[in-house]
């Protein structure tokens, strides 16, 4: 009985570290998409500004980034940028655009996608009316809030080496003091 309880325990606990390192695996692929958006965005402010189609924007660096990748050949995957080459193959199959601008936004998950793709879709739809002020607008936000994100990385990463110079601290102690009580027993 006790045999059969500590398998039955052992396979529930398999099935929890298995979603949770699917949990785990979501969030960092959360966080490699955040770290690119400000640089998604930036791009595509400086193509529209430069007087480019949202479609022509949007395929020049799609298509960038698979240059890029086949240059790497290795390199990972940068998930933003690879829904940005699904889209574009699904806008050039013959998809309504402004839909799949919707859907890239839906498909990243992420409410910084959801409202770049539900932005670009509007203007689809609306015109392209102010669509520079928008991305220049929302370019500043990506890049604050980039800055905010390194700061609280460098912070975490304080906490996380107080450990190690505890220990080393330690270490020193225990250099100094060892050869100081061997000087006073003799």
């Amino acid at each position: 009985f006790g045999i059969l309880a500590l398998g039955g325990g052992a396979a529930c606990m398999l099935c929890v570290s298995d979603r949770q390192k699917k949990k785990e695996a979501e969030k960092k692929k959360i966080e490699r998409m955040k770290a690119d958006y400000p640089q998604i965005i930036n791009k595509f402010t400086l193509y529209i500004g430069a007087g480019m189609t949202v479609r022509r924007a949007w395929f020049c660096i799609a298509m960038d980034y698979q240059r890029e990748r086949k240059k790497e050949k290795k390199g990972k995957a940068r998930e933003a940028y690879e829904e940005m080459v699904f889209t574009m193959n699904k806008i050039s199959g013959g998809g309504a655009e402004a839909d799949c601008y919707e859907e890239y936004g839906i498909r990243c998950g992420s409410p910084l996608y959801r409202k770049f793709g539900t932005m670009l879709a509007q203007n689809m739809r609306k015109g392209s009316k102010g669509l520079t002020e928008l991305l220049k607008k929302e370019a500043d936000e990506a890049f604050e809030e980039r800055k905010n994100n390194a700061r609280k990385l460098g912070e975490e990463a304080g906490t996380k080496l107080m450990i190690p110079m505890f220990i080393m601290l330690a270490i020193v102690f225990v250099i100094v003091m060892i050869p100081a009580l061997f000087t006073i027993q003799i």
